[in-house]
């Protein structure tokens, strides 16, 4: 009997690797259809993220035009008021009437104010007193006090003067020749941006923003401000934005951590971007809908070719007698395994066939049967009509919301279905089953069989209620623009090319034509003077390639009869269908011109007057200083001669004069020498008046220590703590300023002569952002009922006996302040000691 056992296993261990090839050739299938199942989910994905970024580009693009018209109206507005304020003042201008007037045309607009150049608030529109009456400390303020541009300032959102959060749209006022005049201010409310973005659905982690270049948040959608005013310039989304004018990207989120799709566009001529986002979760929500479903098949077939492969391998493993079943088995099981490759192959086309057609929209879509009711419907198709898809199977479309439609316009639409026509672009105002009202646009082609036979319509659908309300929105602002300029009281022209294409009543009565067509069509050079038409044109010219407004410019009209007429005129461009309109805001200024030649006649009577005063001023000075001269000459010859034979009486007389006569000499001496003493003090008081002043930067702190050292020196025998602050710094004549110091230390240094402990205290404190100076001492101190006699001549509060001296010295002080624009005053307590107080301008 022949052996067939090394035989079998010859046989079997042939088929071994056969099986094995098998098994990995399952593994090497399932492992390639995973692959092209995921690169599929992963290009569903990809376009879904491409969709959004269209559809969020479409809507930045919307918000923009949105934005930059308000902010253009603003502008213009702004300039218009701005040359009636630095006409008339920051402080002559009658805001609340102005707010009254705008506020139907603007209501985002939440109060207007007038800045001087000191950042004090000079008027406003607010009812009551702002909060904040200074300014000068907001962002906006100081940007344009150092030179900003002549445009609009866009400031970072912040509680203003008047306690309330906006958006402070600035502009520069210039004061005559040019100077720093104040700052115009329009505060915008932000919640107007917030409404406005609050109008696109984005799902529920969408998000609109508002930005400066600096990264400031101006503005988000409705339930989002907390960030306003806060800055996201440390976000890479916003290093990505600010390299570019526009674009779309997917980011991680900073602030919750969330992937969004990001669509953004910087406004054309202001430092503002403005991005819309919408959760990445959102726009695939459709796409990993479906993801459990492909995984199920996947794993259904991913089985089934493991339990095939594992039984052909089992079946090469049988007895040799089983071989040709088992060569069977395996030519079965190969040919099962291609047909479910073949299968696969097929589902991946039919996948991308499907999703070739959902491509067509990127909203929803549906399938009608032969009766036009809904056969199949994507998921978002709920969105649409505002409840579940299933409750709308078999219903149809007209029945599942509520279509607003005329009947005519029903029965010609149902024609077209029932004719078997394709329709597209079929817009429809519907309102859903929770209530929404929004509008569609939807595109159909019907479908046949291979007989012809009609099977229903293939639709897909967009929603486009956001274009229409942005739409809507551009239209009544366009309307309420055309209200204010009619309103204007200033002339309004708007051309192109030279032609006019506007001209408000104003500027048609202003020329004394009856109405607006006469003008309309016409060169705005044929309303000019000849002398004016170039210049016209040099304007114009610069406007289109600079995009700037003009400043405010004098020229000549020609009215109607022929005419002159003087008028104060701007100008300023804007885009329009790929075409630079020019506005220019016309003022009448016939009167002010009459009244600025009046003006110039009273300036010239008023110059004559004062040259006249001046000269009767010197003739007085050199009056008064010829009368010091001999006061000075006239009295010193008497007042020696006293001196003189008083000294010889005293020097050799002594012995016959009785002790009553010799005390009579010596108070003849004293009083003498007292006379000398006020006739110096008098000439030194009147010598102030005529120094001519040398003004310096001095050293305070210095001058007051050389004062103090030459106290010390000439009175060793004193004991006082003398403290000099240090580093104060004035604007002066340095004469004039030692005097004062002399005056004042030496008046602390006298009076505290009978103190035990004297103290004299140097320096400076400020007060209402101005600088004060001041010497203390704990000396004698005065009564403060006498406080206004100390500065005048020859006032003394304190005896010759006590305290020696002329009364002269605080008079010289005043004097001194005086000249220097400043104020000088004293404070004190009887045996308590004083302070004395100056300023310098």
């Amino acid at each position: 009997m022949p052996d067939t056992s090394a035989g079998s296993k010859r046989r079997f261990a042939v088929r071994v690797p056969a099986g094995g090839a098998v098994v990995a050739g399952a593994l090497v299938a399932i492992v390639l259809g995973w692959f092209v199942l995921f690169q599929i989910i992963e290009q569903e994905e990809l376009q879904d993220i491409e969709s959004a970024k269209r559809a969020n580009a479409n809507l930045v693009r919307a918000f923009n035009e949105h934005v930059l018209h308000t902010l253009n109206v603003v502008d213009l507005e702004s300039a218009t008021l701005a040359h009636a304020v630095e006409r008339d003042g920051p402080a002559n201008v009658d805001l609340r009437a102005y707010r009254r007037r705008i506020a139907a045309a603007l209501p985002y607009v939440l109060h207007v104010a007038a800045i001087d150049a000191e950042g004090n608030v000079a008027s406003s529109s607010l009812a009551e007193p702002p909060a904040r009456p200074y300014a000068g400390d907001q962002e906006y303020f100081r940007a344009l006090q150092a030179g900003g541009e002549n445009s609009l300032a866009v400031g970072s959102p912040a509680l203003d003067y008047s306690g309330k959060r906006s958006i402070p749209l600035a502009r520069r006022l210039d004061a005559p020749g040019g100077a720093f005049g104040g700052v115009l201010v329009f505060s915008i409310d932000p919640d107007y941006f917030s409404r406005l973005f609050a109008s696109a659905s984005l799902g529920s982690h969408g998000a609109v923003t508002l930005f400066r270049d600096d990264g400031i948040v101006i503005a988000r959608r409705a339930g989002q401000t907390r960030m306003i005013g806060m800055s996201i310039g440390q976000t890479s989304s916003f290093e990505i934005m600010r390299r570019q004018a526009k674009g779309a990207f997917v980011a991680n989120w900073a602030i919750d951590g969330l992937s969004r799709v990001v669509a953004f566009e910087r406004l054309r001529g202001y430092p503002l971007t403005i991005d819309v986002a919408t959760s990445v979760d959102d726009v695939l929500a459709n796409v990993r809908e479906k993801r459990p479903v492909n995984y199920l098949f996947a794993a259904t077939a991913t089985a089934f070719l493991l339990l095939a492969s594992f039984l052909i391998a089992f079946l090469f493993r049988r007895r040799e007698q089983a071989a040709r079943e088992l060569e069977g088995a395996r030519e079965r099981a190969e040919l099962l395994l291609r047909r479910n490759q073949r299968s696969l192959v097929e589902l991946t086309r039919s996948e991308a066939r499907f999703r070739a057609f959902t491509d067509l929209s990127s909203d929803w879509y549906c399938e009608l049967d032969d009766q036009f009711r809904f056969k199949t419907v994507s998921a978002n198709t709920a969105r649409t009509v505002g409840t579940d898809v299933g409750s709308i199977i078999g219903l149809h479309p007209w029945e599942a919301s509520d279509w607003q439609l005329s009947d005519e316009e029903l029965a010609a639409h149902k024609a077209k279905l029932q004719a078997h026509l394709p329709f597209r672009d079929f817009e429809l105002w519907r309102v859903t089953r929770d209530g929404r009202r929004m509008c569609t646009t939807t595109s159909g082609h019907p479908m046949f069989d291979a007989e012809g036979k009609f099977l229903g319509y293939r639709v897909v659908g967009h929603d486009i209620t956001e274009r229409k309300h942005a739409e809507q929105a551009m239209r009544e602002s366009e309307e309420r623009f055309r209200s204010l300029l009619t309103a204007a009281s200033d002339g309004v022209l708007i051309h192109r090319n030279g032609r006019l294409e506007y001209v408000n009543y104003a500027l048609v009565r202003m020329l004394g034509y009856d109405r607006a067509d006469e003008i309309i069509g016409r060169q705005v050079y044929d309303l000019m003077h000849p002398g004016e038409r170039e210049a016209l044109r040099e304007r114009t010219t610069w406007v289109e390639s600079t995009r700037r407004a003009t400043p405010l410019t004098e020229t000549v009209m020609l009215r109607r009869d022929g005419s002159s007429l003087e008028v104060e005129t701007t100008a300023a461009s804007f885009r329009q269908n790929d075409a630079i309109w020019i506005i220019s805001i016309v003022r009448d200024i016939t009167q002010r011109k009459r009244i600025e030649t009046e003006l110039k006649r009273l300036n010239a009577e008023l110059e004559r007057r004062v040259a006249q005063r001046t000269a009767e001023l010197e003739q007085a000075n050199r009056e008064l200083e010829a009368f010091s001269y001999s006061v000075s000459h006239d009295l010193r010859g008497p007042l020696r001669a006293i001196t003189g034979f008083g000294a010889i009486l005293m020097n050799e007389g002594r012995e016959k004069l009785d002790p009553d006569m010799l005390g009579y000499l010596q108070r003849t001496q004293a009083a003498a020498e007292r006379m000398g003493m006020l006739i110096d003090d008098l000439l030194a008081l009147s010598r102030i008046s005529r120094h001519e002043m040398n003004r310096q930067p001095i050293d305070l702190s210095g001058l007051a220590s050389r004062v103090v050292d030459s106290l010390i020196q000439a009175h060793p025998e004193r004991e006082v703590r003398v403290s000099v602050a240090p580093g104060m710094k004035v604007l002066g004549d340095p004469g004039l300023i030692r005097i004062l110091l002399e005056n004042l230390i030496g008046n602390a240094w006298k009076f505290t002569s009978h103190t035990a402990a004297a103290t004299i205290d140097v320096g400076a404190t400020g007060n209402d952002g101005r600088t004060s100076y001041y010497v203390r001492d704990n000396g004698a101190g005065f009564d403060m009922r006498y406080a206004d006699k100390l500065f005048g001549a020859f006032q003394r509060l304190h005896s010759q006996s006590e305290f020696e001296g002329t009364g002269i010295g605080l008079s010289i002080v005043q004097r001194i302040v005086d000249r220097h624009g400043g104020r000088v005053w004293a404070e004190g307590k009887i045996h308590e000691g004083a302070t004395f107080h100056f300023t310098m301008d």
